[in-house]
């Protein structure tokens, strides 16, 4: 049986050519365990979700939202210094906060800048 995760190749005439038929997915075989975490759309195509992290986002605590306005105070918005401040957190996540907080918050946003 051919290998259905590999792009096959045959020789054609003397030339090695890509077989073209080996480039489709004919079905989606759920026992196929060289591809669990792939995404496929209605017309089975793999989409750029197969290839995201699958990270769940944290909620901010009371205590770092509180953290996250004294050093927005300190660093400004400087969200490379602040992602030192906060090992868990990514400067996307950092500047997300900063943006909800300016749309949520935006007194308090001002105030500690």
């Amino acid at each position: 049986e051919k290998n259905k995760t590999a792009i096959q190749m045959r020789v054609v005439n003397g030339e090695i050519v890509i077989d073209q038929q080996s480039t489709l997915i004919d079905h989606i075989d759920t026992t196929d365990e060289a591809l669990p975490m792939l995404k496929y759309d209605e017309n089975n195509h793999i989409t750029s979700a197969s290839f995201k992290p699958k990270l769940k986002p944290l909620k901010w605590s009371k205590e770092e939202t509180e953290l996250f306005y004294k050093c927005l105070s300190i660093f400004g918005t400087n969200f490379s210094m602040l992602a030192i401040m906060f090992p868990s957190r990514n400067r996307k996540q950092l500047l997300n906060k900063y943006k909800n907080e300016e749309r949520t918050h935006p007194g308090h946003v001002q105030y500690a800048l």
